[in-house]
């Protein structure tokens, strides 16, 4: 009696995840621990310095997933920086912000939320600035297209100035405070640093006559 004909296998559409110690795991948990693991390299190295074959090897997975998840490299870097989930939550935080003060909203979402559960995302970004001026044009098209957007539906026209000197003392407050740790900045209350840092925020966030 001959062999029972088995079907044709199916085409694959995406290689399984590596066996880890903790057993096969879900599509949705091998695309998690990914971008957990690429946040954290892009963090220590940077865009170019980071390759998708050490991402594979830090989250536990076949490289062919990271290609099947996020296509490139820089589809990776995009997905784990997430710039249109924070600009969903800055968005928030302009045009709805607890109490009603936006200068305020903005500061404590970065001191209380981003830069407290986020910190590895916007350290990658500037380590991947400054590793070399190849990226800076696709960098500067992405926050501007995803960020500077949220900044024109909340403040209007002729907002975008305003948004990058905000995004300016923002990344400056993440290099002393997180990155640096200068003292006395890196261990002051985040009320104490919101008291004195809102009043320019506020500031600059203020329409002027004829905009």
């Amino acid at each position: 009696m001959a062999p029972p004909v088995r079907p044709a296998a199916r085409a694959a559409r995406a290689p399984k995840a590596t066996r880890g110690p903790r057993g096969p795991r879900a599509e949705g948990d091998s695309r998690a621990e990914i971008l957990a693991a690429a946040r954290a390299l892009f963090a220590q190295r940077g865009f170019r310095a980071t390759t998708t074959r050490q991402v594979a090897e830090r989250a536990g997975v076949d490289i062919a997933l990271i290609h099947h998840f996020f296509g490139t490299k820089a589809g990776l870097f995009e997905a784990a920086i997430d710039v249109q989930r924070i600009g969903g939550q800055l968005h928030t935080a302009l045009t709805a912000p607890p109490g009603g003060d936006v200068a305020e909203a903005v500061a404590r979402l970065y001191l209380d939320r981003l830069f407290a559960h986020d910190l590895d995302t916007f350290t990658a970004v500037l380590r991947t600035v400054v590793g070399g001026d190849e990226e800076l044009p696709w960098l500067r098209g992405l926050f501007a297209d995803r960020m500077l957007g949220v900044a024109r539906q909340a403040f209007g026209p002729g907002s975008e100035l305003r948004a990058e000197i905000v995004a300016a003392q923002m990344v400056g407050l993440l290099v002393l405070r997180y990155i640096l740790q200068v003292e006395p900045i890196a261990s002051a209350s985040t009320d104490e640093i919101v008291e004195r840092l809102a009043p320019g925020l506020r500031a600059v966030m203020q329409t002027e006559a004829g905009e």
